[in-house]
């Protein structure tokens, strides 16, 4: 089950045994954005990919650095740096790194545009929360 809204659910939902565990995703900090640079890019042992260009994990760590710089605190969820940009460019994390910025500044360009429709559409529809505006804009945006 999921929810953005936990303090909506019904107490007799959300009891113990019902659900067991609960985990709040947050947005990706630089810790979080150079993890997943290393998911996507570091070799493990036994690893049968042939990438083309092969970096050793240090490298692979120097560039996460790189990359995480780069990424802002707390404005993407992990799961859009990891599938709308790292796994497009897996291929070469040295793209990755350069390509960044460009997303970064592509993405937040999006964003704003979705949040001021956002904001104006919750002053048209005062129940509705903004977190479900922004999201039913981003769905039919898809």
């Amino acid at each position: 089950m999921t929810t953005n809204h936990i303090e909506r659910l019904d107490d007799a939902l959300i009891r113990p045994g019902r659900v067991d565990r609960q985990v709040l995703f947050q947005l990706a900090d630089q810790k979080m954005s150079s993890r997943l640079f290393c998911t996507v890019f570091k070799r493990s042992d036994g690893d049968q990919r042939i990438t083309g260009k092969e970096f050793d994990n240090e490298t692979i760590e120097r560039l996460a650095g790189e990359f995480a710089a780069k990424v802002p605190d707390q404005v993407f969820r992990p799961a859009e740096i990891l599938l709308s940009f790292l796994l497009e460019r897996r291929q070469s994390p040295t793209d990755a790194v350069a390509d960044v910025e460009d997303w970064v500044a592509k993405a937040s360009k999006e964003r704003g545009k979705v949040n001021s429709y956002a904001r104006e559409r919750a002053t048209l529809n005062p129940t509705d929360s903004f977190e479900d505006i922004v999201e039913s804009t981003q769905a039919q945006n898809a």
